[in-house]
């Protein structure tokens, strides 16, 4: 997919890689973080 990366001098949207893996886990895994997202499952 051709997907252009956005930058700004605050902000850089661009395609998530394979060494996003881990921090993105992290993040979907962290209730505060997610305390808003609809999808957000907690786990017990």
């Amino acid at each position: 997919m051709n997907t252009p990366c956005l930058e700004t001098p605050r902000l850089i949207l661009r395609r998530f890689t394979e060494d996003d893996i881990d921090v993105l886990f992290d993040l979907l895994g962290d209730e505060e973080v997610n305390a808003f997202r609809p999808c957000f499952v907690e786990r017990s």
